[in-house]
């Protein structure tokens, strides 16, 4: 039987080359993905493989599931990830539990559908504390702040010295956004929200809150990467690579 887009609701696509291409891309980055079985969740997991020629993808599995995996009534999963601030999901048939180069796996024939929906807000990371990024704010006195996290379309910055003072909805242009000391990209700024936040030590440090304006696709791509290659650093030491 041919789908066809308007037979479901929107979100849904039976586009098998859209299909590949989403798949491709997570195994590719190592992004972790949720398997979802018999109405619970079973942890991160991530694609070891996938054959195109023969439809099959091959997932790691947390082990501690093992027992509830061999037991599925349905042969089914789902898997489900945020990627490029989209919620994305696909059910898996034919799940069988294996081994794939010495580790287990699951096997399941390819999804023929997928479901995805856009996130209102991205999926936003915090950069690691000796490797944090800096914005410059040009003002007379320019001042420069760490990032306290970014998305794919906004910012956060920390202001210890409570240096900035302005209103809700300023428009900062001009800013400096250094994603490591050889990568810089001068980015526009709307501020969205402000607040002084007391630590431990009593003392108060500001956090800004920021929308990035107008964003070329050459700037978007390039944070999108920075993005990207920090939850690739966060999963490889989550699997104690690093």
């Amino acid at each position: 039987m041919t789908h066809t887009q308007s037979d479901y609701d929107p979100h849904t696509t039976f586009d098998t080359d859209l299909i590949d291409q989403t798949l491709a891309s997570i195994h590719e980055l190592s992004l972790g993905v949720r398997l979802h079985a018999d109405n619970s969740e079973l942890l991160k997991a991530h694609v070891l493989d996938i054959n195109f020629d023969e439809n099959w993808i091959f997932l790691s599995y947390p082990q501690a599931q093992s027992e509830q995996l061999g037991s599925l009534e349905s042969n089914q999963l789902t898997i489900s990830i945020i990627i490029d601030s989209n919620y994305v999901e696909m059910q898996l048939e034919d799940v069988i539990t294996t081994s794939y180069k010495g580790i287990p796996a699951l096997k399941a024939a390819l999804p023929d559908h997928m479901l995805k929906i856009q996130r209102r807000n991205s999926f936003r990371i915090q950069p690691p504390p000796h490797q944090t990024p800096v914005c410059t704010i040009p003002l007379d006195q320019p001042v420069k702040l760490a990032l306290f996290d970014i998305s794919a379309s906004g910012l956060s910055l920390i202001d210890p010295s409570l240096a900035l003072s302005f209103e809700k909805d300023a428009l900062l242009t001009g800013c400096i956004l250094h994603l490591s000391d050889i990568d810089k990209i001068e980015i526009h700024l709307h501020v969205v929200r402000h607040h002084l936040q007391e630590l431990a030590t009593s003392k108060k440090i500001q956090r800004i809150g920021c929308a990035f304006v107008d964003l070329s696709r050459a700037q978007q791509q390039r944070i999108d990467f920075y993005i990207n290659q920090q939850q690739r650093l966060l999963i490889a030491k989550e699997k104690g690579l690093m």
